[in-house]
């Protein structure tokens, strides 16, 4: 999906007042684990600002003629960055993310309540660094690897098996007689997490020109994470939630439902 946040992390979000990546921690943090109104703060709110929030261009150009594009819902069902009407959780005094206000309704139940969802709250954030300062490292499945492969390596994405290559840095060449060539994947690095956010900032609209494909698929992977691990921060929390709802001393099961990644980790 030809989705594209780097004009929003460039240009709708306020000069970096710290390092880029402390930026947008901090930013996650407001959004996932405080308030609303502090994580639209650290956006810019001018009509110009404006122009960046949309994800997917409405235009579409079929190698003749610019014409309007008819799939963004289906593929994206909100396609411009909602600051001004958005879901929030219900029955707080203000306005969080669901799972900003999990943690929020958790915290009153107990002194240790509060303090384990603390430290939930900070592995999440922790647990992103970790992840995207070695993306290749830590991506059990190789989704996002080769999603890079696929945006900055086009001609080794078109010629391996992505299926046998998770298992192997030496990958044979499909468009050859198996054995006569392989590719080193081993040898293709991944920018580190303050790398990535230094390429993205360097987009600058004046200069007329588009997002390029390294610095796109590099801003969907850092996105893409903190949603990964958001959801694992939600699996805590609800375990805590579910836990609390027996007497103390009480023998609890809970059984979790999830995908490898999720499972490993949580």
């Amino acid at each position: 999906v030809h989705a594209d946040y780097v004009p929003f992390l460039a240009c709708v979000m306020k000069p970096p007042e710290l390092l880029p990546k402390d930026w947008i921690l901090k930013f996650f943090e407001h959004l996932y684990c405080g308030l609303v109104s502090d994580a639209i703060d650290m956006l810019r709110s001018d009509e110009n600002a404006a122009r960046f929030l949309r994800l997917r261009s409405m235009l579409h150009w079929n190698g003749e003629r610019y014409q309007q594009r008819q799939d963004i819902r289906p593929l994206i069902p909100v396609s411009v960055a909602p600051l001004r009407c958005y879901l929030k959780a219900k029955d707080l005094p203000q306005a969080r993310t669901w799972v900003s206000g999990l943690a929020e309704r958790l915290r009153p139940k107990a002194q240790e309540t509060s303090e384990l969802v603390t430290k939930a709250q900070r592995w999440y954030l922790q647990e992103v660094e970790a992840f995207l300062q070695d993306v290749k490292g830590n991506d059990q499945d190789g989704d996002h690897f080769f999603a890079y492969l696929r945006e900055v390596h086009r001609e080794i994405y078109d010629d391996v098996d992505s299926n046998h290559a998770s298992a192997s840095p030496h990958v044979p060449s499909l468009s050859k007689p198996f054995g006569q060539k392989f590719y080193n994947l081993g040898e293709i690095k991944m920018p580190s997490f303050d790398e990535a956010m230094r390429e993205i900032l360097a987009f600058d609209p004046i200069d007329g020109k588009a997002t390029t494909r390294r610095q796109r698929v590099l801003a969907k992977i850092i996105i893409d994470v903190f949603q990964l691990r958001m959801v694992d921060l939600a699996s805590v929390l609800i375990v805590l939630d579910r836990a609390l709802a027996y007497p103390k001393g009480s023998e609890v099961v809970i059984i979790m439902y999830a995908g490898s990644d999720h499972s490993h980790t949580v």
